[in-house]
């Protein structure tokens, strides 16, 4: 399986500039306490913790919501990977001239899932997905076709790619990655899935580091 893959919308998903804009609206009417600090983040990075689990009816309606706009880029990563038969949804948001999170992590990019995954066969290890709302998003990750040894790697060794808004990245759980710098004066919001084989698979909130000494 490729280690990243950029997904662009079909005509036929109906994923228009009015329904993203909507989309983004939403996520701006959530309440404060549905948003919790990223680790190493600070209030710069922030994800919708609410529609995890929720105990609100707006915490149901919004994660519904995202559900519906994300359900083709689920159904396209499910098809290419047939044994992932779950998925969790959630939304990301960045404040305006937010630094990169490899930055913000002391230059540490992170994978989301533990390493027990790679016990599973190829096919039934996690994928993820993250999808530009309005604006696009800056997304870095390790090169590794230029770091096959493992040696110690300076910075030329991480890429940066960005992602316009309606379209998406699906990677596997091998891929490090941090969100790059948000350079505008405006929020910026995606949305996110976890698409596992097995729903113990799923991320428990927290992110396994990988840094400069260790790459």
């Amino acid at each position: 399986r490729p280690r990243i893959q950029m997904i662009s919308p079909a005509p036929s998903w109906n994923i228009t500039r009015n329904n993203l804009l909507s989309m983004r609206k939403v996520l701006e009417t959530c309440p404060k306490n549905f948003w919790e600090n990223l680790t190493h983040q600070g209030a710069s990075r922030q994800w919708l913790k609410e529609i995890a689990a929720p105990r609100t009816e707006q915490g149901e309606s919004v994660r519904h919501q995202i559900e519906e706009m994300m359900k083709p880029y689920l159904d396209m990563v499910k098809y290419q990977n047939p044994h992932l038969r779950f998925c969790r949804v959630g939304a990301l948001r960045t404040q305006p001239k937010a630094k990169s999170q490899y930055k913000k992590s002391g230059s540490q990019l992170h994978a989301d899932y533990p390493e027990t995954v790679k016990m599973r066969d190829p096919g039934k290890r996690p994928v993820a997905i993250i999808m530009a709302l309005d604006e696009p998003f800056n997304f870095l990750y390790e090169d590794k076709d230029n770091n096959d040894d493992d040696e110690d790697v300076d910075e030329d060794d991480i890429c940066e790619l960005v992602v316009n808004k309606g379209h998406a990245i699906a990677f596997t759980d091998e891929l490090f990655h941090a969100g790059g710098e948000n350079n505008t004066k405006w929020e910026n919001y995606r949305l996110f899935a976890y698409v596992v084989s097995d729903e113990k698979d799923y991320p428990n909130n927290m992110v396994f580091t990988k840094n400069k000494a260790n790459m």
